[in-house]
């Protein structure tokens, strides 16, 4: 993911998403989420 993650939590990173307009996005917006995304990060960074 190359969004700022919406809180980062250990080693993973939460993102919020939006699908109130046409298409599904990711949001920093918690009353506009409908989901969620939950993303591991690498070692690397």
């Amino acid at each position: 993911m190359t969004q700022s993650p919406f809180r980062r939590l250990g080693k993973f990173d939460l993102h919020l998403l939006d699908s109130g307009d046409h298409c599904v996005q990711i949001t920093n917006d918690p009353h506009r989420a409908a989901g969620i995304v939950l993303a591991k990060r690498s070692g690397k960074s």
